[in-house]
């Protein structure tokens, strides 16, 4: 299967509206044009290609999947406030319990993820999001009865072999409800969930281990006495096995601007060719800039709760009431400026809009994210820590968004699922252990982990900027491109 230029669409289909001018943002004004979540008016979806949804419709999907990826980011880091109480009660050692919070998530999540990737492309998307949202929450839950290394272990294996499949479904399905003009707030808010997710796991995980201090085990009907780390789990897993339940009501979208000229799956040899061949290019400054910048983002929001009580003496409590409240403030405000900054550009008539926004806002929050932990008092800490949560969040937020506009309907699937492999091992496999090794064999002190988060942020982040200071040209030819094969 080769990616050649789509025809015209058989005679019994709707054709679609020619796309608008480059020029032509999204804030133009239309007769019908109402402003949602502070996108401007719409200027694409009265064509015939989006008739099949409401505008309003389209936006509930982007929230029931963010709320969905919210719920699996607490699932995923709840564990990690709950390391004293765990060791306690199942007798475990340290290497045991990061085995539970890196290798048992990370191996199946990182694998199955290219799997789920693949059948996003093959498959009804909303049916694999709905099942991996229910089977991820199953097994948080069911820690709950884990009374020992292994059943522990099992069941974040569980977890991540859940969560592997959401992302690559979410990604192309949001990518099937906006024309491509308009892709970045929506992929941008879906985002949310990294930060609303990591910042309700420490705020929520500090009140559990407020509660732990005092009360070791809780009575929980049908279960009797269980210890109250494991009630925290059960209470985590509860509400995405319910909200799974609403995927029912997702209307699985066409898929557009295909790269296959008939209703069969694009082949993986002409996936592969078109990420590494004909977008080398521009795919490979992506990919690294982003593990570069994830390898620092997760490295050191894994070790600022151990940074915050080593060098200033706070409790864990502590810990994870301000420092969650401050991921999710900047986080989300991050978010949500880099979409309307975004849509500024492209109003502008910038094919690089997206790009230019990573790469600026590297630019800014790179200063404040190497030297939050050298500051000489918590105060201070603390700004630069949500000074840097707020510019860096932009990347993380926009890569997806920069990819789908680039890629072939059939094709987004396995795009975003293999650089999603690259982010999730150098951010959650490599990120944690090279502070570690920083702090283990270069200080020789674990009270000088501060040294090795600014060590990894000041050696990581300048590959990113390089690679998106060099990322705009090829991403326009990129966009010239699609539009030339794929947009009729």
């Amino acid at each position: 299967m080769t990616t050649e230029p789509k025809g015209p669409p058989p005679a019994n289909n709707t054709p679609a509206a020619a796309p608008p001018p480059e020029t032509e943002g999204v804030g133009k004004a239309q007769s019908s044009g109402a402003s949602v979540a502070g996108v401007g008016p719409d200027v694409s979806d009265t064509s015939s290609a989006f008739a099949w949804r409401s505008e309003t419709y389209a936006w509930y999907v982007v929230i029931l999947l963010t709320v969905a990826f919210t719920l699996s980011m607490i699932d995923r880091m709840l564990l990690t406030l709950l390391f004293d109480p765990i060791k306690r009660d199942l007798s475990l050692n340290d290497t045991q319990v990061s085995l539970l919070h890196g290798f048992a998530f990370s191996l199946f999540y990182v694998f199955l993820g290219l799997v789920f990737g693949r059948l996003a492309d093959t498959s009804n998307r909303r049916t694999i999001a709905g099942v991996c949202v229910f089977v991820w929450s199953l097994m948080t839950a069911a820690a709950a009865g884990a009374n020992n290394f292994i059943q522990l272990f099992v069941t974040r294996v569980g977890v991540g072999v859940g969560e592997a499949g959401l992302s690559p479904a979410a990604n192309s399905l949001i990518s099937n409800y906006f024309p491509r003009e308009r892709m970045a707030r929506p992929v941008a808010l879906y985002a949310l969930g990294i930060y609303a997710g990591n910042g309700l796991a420490l705020i929520g995980g500090g009140a559990i281990v407020d509660f732990v201090s005092d009360n070791e085990t809780v009575i929980v009907p049908f279960l009797g006495s269980i210890f109250s780390w494991q009630a925290a789990f059960l209470v985590a897993g509860i509400p995405g096995m319910l909200l799974a339940l609403f995927f029912l009501t997702i209307k699985e979208p066409p898929r557009r601007d295909t790269a296959a000229s008939d209703k069969s799956a694009v082949s993986l040899r002409d996936v592969f060719k078109y990420l590494f061949v004909d977008g080398l290019s521009y795919f490979r400054l992506h990919i690294v800039g982003m593990a570069a910048a994830g390898l620092v983002l997760v490295g050191s929001g894994a070790w600022s709760p151990s940074f915050y009580m080593r060098t200033f003496g706070w409790s864990a409590e502590s810990v994870g009431y301000v420092t969650g409240t401050i991921i999710m403030v900047a986080g989300v405000s991050g978010v949500y400026t880099a979409g309307w900054w975004v849509e500024r550009l492209q109003a502008q008539g910038r094919k690089d809009a997206i790009v230019r926004v990573i790469f600026l806002s590297l630019c800014l929050g790179a200063v404040p994210a190497i030297i939050n932990t050298l500051m000489p008092n918590v105060w201070l800490a603390l700004f630069f820590t949500g000074i840097s949560g707020f510019f860096l969040s932009m990347p993380i937020a926009l890569s997806p968004a920069a990819l789908h506009s680039i890629t072939p309907g059939d094709m987004r699937g396995m795009v975003y699922a293999v650089y999603l492999f690259f982010l999730s091992v150098f951010g959650y496999a490599v990120g944690p252990t090279v502070i570690a090794l920083f702090t283990d064999f270069l200080f020789g002190d674990a009270q000088l982990v501060k040294y090795s988060i600014a060590l990894t942020a000041a050696i990581f982040l300048p590959v990113a900027i390089f690679c998106f200071s060099r990322a705009a040209q090829p991403y326009e030819a990129m966009v010239d491109r699609y539009k030339e094969r794929y947009e009729e």
